[in-house]
């Protein structure tokens, strides 16, 4: 009896263990889809940094000047005009950064499910490469990237509804609502974000995208959401160790010893997400056996570059 009480974590570390089995035994392919990630991650974090920087010298050089300068002179104006271009500016740049980060996030959190996918199931991973896995991710990018639109749109909604319920409450000082209140939409927050996950998995895998792809990917994980929140715990507090090791690490008196922190955060978030990926994907795998259903056929996936079709056995 409480053999079966632990059986739910028992299987979570099942999935970790076989997630870290699949980078070490299919390296050839899961490694490149890695560091082509982290490479791209890198040019982009560099580049941005160096806008950054760039923005905040002349931000800093022209607000010098506008507190100085008398509302009355003629060149009060043209500093305004200039600021207020640089502002737009900065938010235009920032946004193709945005833009950056997530397409990268995209495909190649598609390629590791993929990829991921083949290694789990086998029998066919022995003769898969790279090429493999960027032609279907070039044949399905379309799915996961609607999913994702979807769980985006209900992030922000969501944070937005917790902010607008929890802070009143804060500013009204009632601690023990707020703390009560804020645990139950912690919960919850976690149990959508693992429906938003595996719907991702469902989009890449299966014939489905958006609405139909998060419904599917409730109906899977019935039975299983003890696993789905382990995993959860487990990603997340492997995230809030390196953000501690980081904030610990920051040193004030050192500005460029504190931008490679944060550029070694950023890659080390990147493995870790990746990680959680093919971690979540295995969980898809084990959520469709519980449910007895047959699962995909990997010669048939790497063949004609396409989802496959499931059906119950």
């Amino acid at each position: 009896m409480e053999l079966l009480q632990f059986e739910p974590l028992l299987a979570a570390v099942a999935i970790v263990k076989e997630a870290a089995r699949i980078i070490r035994r299919n390296g050839r392919f899961m490694i490149p889809v890695a560091s082509f990630g982290i490479l791209l991650y890198s040019i982009l974090v560099l580049t941005n940094f160096l806008t950054l920087r760039h923005f905040l010298a002349s931000m800093t050089k022209k607000l010098a000047s506008f507190l100085v300068t008398s509302p009355m002179s003629p060149g009060y104006v043209n500093l305004l005009v200039g600021l207020q271009q640089d502002i737009s500016f900065f938010i235009g740049v920032e946004l193709i950064f945005a833009l950056g980060y997530s397409v990268t996030s995209l495909l190649f959190s598609t390629a590791t499910v993929y990829g991921t996918a083949i290694s789990h199931l086998g029998k066919d991973s022995e003769r898969v490469d790279i090429r493999d896995l960027a032609k279907l991710t070039a044949a399905s990018w379309k799915r996961p990237l609607v999913t994702s639109l979807y769980t985006s749109i209900f992030g922000i909604g969501y944070n937005f509804l917790e902010v607008a319920i929890l802070l009143p409450l804060a500013l009204q000082r009632a601690t023990f609502a707020t703390t009560v209140l804020g645990l139950v939409a912690g919960l919850l927050y976690a149990y959508l974000s693992i429906i938003w996950t595996v719907g991702f998995v469902v989009s890449a895998l299966e014939d489905r995208s958006g609405i139909t792809a998060l419904g599917e990917a409730e109906r899977l994980i019935k039975g299983m959401r003890i696993q789905g929140y382990a995993l959860s715990l487990f990603i997340n507090v492997t995230l809030m160790l390196i953000i501690f090791l980081v904030w610990r690490l920051v040193s004030f008196k050192r500005p460029w010893y504190n931008e490679l922190i944060v550029y070694i955060v950023v890659n080390l978030t990147w493995l870790v997400r990746m990680f959680g990926v093919i971690c979540y994907t295995i969980y898809y795998y084990d959520c469709k056996s519980s449910h007895g259903e047959e699962v995909a056929d990997t010669e048939l996936m790497i063949n004609r570059s396409e989802p496959v079709h499931y059906t119950p056995v």
